[in-house]
């Protein structure tokens, strides 16, 4: 018997359907990927420089201490301008912040080839890190506009991954660079991609018009917003957690070439690869972690956050100990620092899905900016003080071991003051 016409009808519909998800699939991972590009082009420069900081430490005559400073600096400004930076994304939309941000740091990295003395170097990361505020802000929103709720850990964790990628090449192929065009041909080099992905962004990401109401973050205060967090406990007990990661990932990156190097004895090449290999880990861990929060945990993201906080101190604890007292073979070291990677740079993506599940409606990228508050304080004032219990002990073991402790005690009490306020909420 043939067909009727209404069976045709109902294929037809159905393979419309299929092709339309196909087709929005499809469409959504393009988007993911520009959106990451971002984080490719800033993560290269960042990674990458500080794959370089044994020669500038070297070029400079510093201290491990001092090293630490441009770190400081560098998040510094990123930190003072967070809510600011927030608060413009919502106003000017995610493409235009995403544009800004990557060519500001592309030609600021490139002017670090000019700095006649550290001090300069160090001024020049506290102007890029300005252009890198507009940076987390704009990918939040990217992807909380590109993204439902159901998959959104894991799609976040896609984009921020795009840090890890970044930072790999950079890391790897910046000290490279180095070897045949000395550091400051480095980051000239690191510089213009970075300005030249902004430009790939801003060609073909489609992003949406700003749907921020006249009468609403616009006319808040800072005062207020300042006020708005406090009153949310969950935001605020979530932001200890975002101090916590800011602290782990900052010390150990800023570094973790340093340490291989002076440390364990290896080159300045290999200690670069070796921040590579971490780097790597920065790559798996995001999407892999977001997808155990969409999946695994169905959607607990405190639960997700105390498992993670967890395995970063464990890492520590270990690299303070085991790694630190036993020499170990390089295949095995670079496996652990890819680990390390995988579970330290997981943070962010299951950070900011927690905050932006949190924040009302087009109030996104100043949600975002409150929450950087938190991570950047701690990545501000970890590096340098990392480094100097290394200069005072002769060796990153201690700092290591400080680390370790650090991590797990905040987990802790984020675990405690967060399951009272989940309690309270779910009381009669």
């Amino acid at each position: 018997m043939p067909p009727t016409p209404a069976a045709h009808e109902s294929s037809s519909s159905k393979a419309d359907t299929a092709k339309t998800l196909r087709s929005d699939g499809r469409g959504r991972a393009g988007t993911l990927l520009i959106i990451a590009a971002a984080y490719v082009a800033v993560g290269a420069n960042i990674q990458g420089f500080r794959a370089l900081l044994p020669a500038v430490l070297e070029d400079f005559t510093i201290s491990r201490g001092q090293v630490g400073l441009y770190a400081s600096f560098f998040f510094l400004s990123a930190t003072a301008a967070a809510i600011l930076a927030g608060n413009i994304i919502d106003r000017m939309g995610a493409k235009a912040g995403l544009f800004a941000g990557v060519s500001c740091v592309g030609v600021i990295m490139a002017l670090h080839a000019a700095a006649p003395a550290y001090a300069a170097l160090v001024a020049l990361g506290f102007a890029a890190g300005a252009g890198f505020s507009l940076i987390t802000p704009a990918v939040n929103l990217a992807v909380m506009e590109s993204v439902s709720g159901k998959h959104r850990a894991m799609y976040m964790g896609i984009a921020h991954s795009g840090g890890g990628t970044g930072g790999f090449l950079g890391a790897t192929l910046m000290p490279l660079a180095a070897a045949a065009l000395g550091w400051r041909g480095a980051v000239v080099v690191s510089g213009v991609f970075a300005l030249l992905m902004g430009f790939v962004i801003y060609g073909f990401y489609q992003g949406r018009p700003p749907t921020l109401d006249k009468g609403g973050v616009e006319r808040t205060t800072f005062r207020e917003l300042v006020r708005s967090l406090a009153d949310d406990k969950r935001l605020l007990y979530v932001g200890l957690f975002g101090f916590t990661m800011g602290t782990a990932m900052s010390a150990i990156s800023t570094h973790f070439a340093l340490y291989l190097h002076q440390d364990l004895g290896l080159s300045e090449t290999w200690a670069g690869l070796g921040l590579g290999a971490l780097l790597l880990g920065g790559v798996i861990g995001p999407p892999t972690c977001g997808w155990a929060s969409d999946t695994l945990l169905n959607g607990n993201r405190r639960r997700g956050l105390i498992l993670l906080g967890t395995g970063i101190g464990t890492l520590c604890l270990v690299f303070g100990t085991l790694v630190a007292a036993v020499r170990l073979p390089l295949p095995v070291l670079l496996v652990l620092s890819v680990i390390l990677g995988a579970i330290c740079f997981s943070g962010p993506g299951l950070y900011f899905t927690a905050v932006s599940e949190l924040s009302s409606r087009g109030r996104t990228g100043v949600s975002t900016g409150l929450a950087l508050i938190f991570a950047r304080v701690g990545i501000v004032a970890s590096p340098p003080l990392f480094g100097i219990l290394a200069d005072l002990t002769q060796s990153y073991r201690v700092s290591w071991l400080a680390l370790a402790a650090l991590v797990l005690l905040l987990i802790g009490i984020y675990s405690a003051l967060s399951n009272t306020q989940r309690q309270a909420s779910n009381a009669p």
